[in-house]
């Protein structure tokens, strides 16, 4: 799967919120990546890449990179 493939995978977070937590927003990109035949050892290189970041904006930077991030409101 290439960097421009993966900008087709939208994952929506609320950072005030449980799907705001770093590990779900990645987790949710690897759920969907998954889905279209991406394995963990290929998906390795990329959570190096998001976690060598110093902290959740870099992180989450990094991930909006990759895949498509759209941030939810909360109520």
């Amino acid at each position: 799967m290439t960097m421009e493939n993966m900008k087709d995978i939208v994952v929506r977070f609320n950072r005030r919120g449980e799907s705001g937590n770093i590990f779900a927003v990645i987790g949710s990109m690897y759920h969907q990546l998954r889905e279209r035949g991406m394995t963990m050892e290929e998906f390795q290189p990329y959570f190096r890449k998001i976690t060598n970041g110093h902290n959740y904006e870099e992180a989450l930077a990094t991930i909006g990179e990759m895949v498509t991030l759209i941030e939810e409101e909360s109520e």
